[in-house]
C-alpha cells in the first residue's frame, strides 16, 4: 500500500485533514506535520504501530497480569498514539519506577478474523460496556476490544453515572466534549500470540 492510498483509499486523511487544515500546516515544521499525520494515522489504525506502557520491558505480552475490573476488562491494553502511551507512563514515574514504551507490530488480519469490539465515540453502547466491564458484569467473549480511554475527566462522569448520581442522557452530554483517546485491548492469549510482535522498548 502506497502513502497516497494511505491517506485517500485507507482513511481520507488528505482530503478531509490535510487540504482542509493546509493554511495552519503549511506554517509548522516537517516534524511536526510528519508526527501529527503519523498519530492521525495510528488513530485510524492505518499505521498498525502500538505501544504499551509499563515499568519493564514487555517481549512476550500476556494477560494473566491484568487487572479485571478495568474499561474493555481482563487484557492487554495498547494505543496507536504515543503521546498516549507516554501519558501512562506517568503513573510509573509518580511512583519512581522506571517508565517503559514498548513497542509492537499489530498483524491487520485479527481485525477481520477475530471478534472485534470497536467503539468510534464515546457513545451509550460504549458507556454501558465500560460500566459493566468495571463492575466485573461483563459476559461478552470479544477477542479485542478497541475504543476511548478512560481518563480523569471521563472517569468522573463514568462514575457518576455508574453510581447513579446522574442519568445516561447527562452522561452522553458530558462526554459528547471530551475528544476519545484510542486504546486497544486483547482479551485473549490467543490474539496476542498471533497477531501482536514485539519490535523494541525504550525508556522515557
Amino acid at each position: 500500500m502506497g502513502v497516497y492510498d494511505s491517506l485517500t483509499k485507507e482513511s481520507d486523511i488528505l482530503y478531509s485533514y490535510i487540504v482542509p487544515c493546509y493554511d495552519v500546516l503549511h506554517t509548522q515544521g516537517k516534524e511536526y506535520i510528519v508526527n501529527d499525520i503519523l498519530d492521525l494515522m495510528r488513530e485510524r489504525f492505518v499505521c498498525m504501530i502500538l505501544f504499551h506502557a509499563s515499568y519493564m520491558e514487555i517481549v512476550k505480552p500476556d494477560i494473566m497480569h491484568s487487572r479485571t475490573e478495568v474499561d474493555f476488562g481482563c487484557g492487554f491494553y495498547t494505543t496507536p498514539l504515543i503521546g498516549q502511551a507516554e501519558k501512562w507512563c506517568e503513573k510509573f514515574q509518580k511512583k519512581r519506577k522506571a517508565a517503559v514504551i514498548n513497542q509492537y507490530d499489530f498483524n491487520e488480519e485479527a481485525l477481520e478474523n477475530c471478534r472485534v469490539l470497536r467503539f468510534d465515540s464515546y457513545s451509550e453502547e460504549w458507556l454501558d460496556f465500560i460500566v459493566n466491564c468495571r463492575r466485573g458484569t461483563d459476559k461478552t467473549d470479544y477477542d479485542i476490544v478497541i475504543g476511548g480511554v478512560v481518563n480523569d475527566k471521563v472517569f468522573n462522569t463514568v462514575e457518576l453515572y455508574s453510581d447513579e448520581l446522574i442519568d445516561k442522557a447527562e452522561a452522553i452530554k458530558r462526554l459528547r466534549y471530551e475528544k476519545p483517546n484510542a486504546q486497544i485491548a486483547f482479551r485473549t492469549q490467543a490474539t496476542i500470540d498471533e497477531y501482536l510482535t514485539f519490535e523494541g522498548s525504550r525508556t522515557l
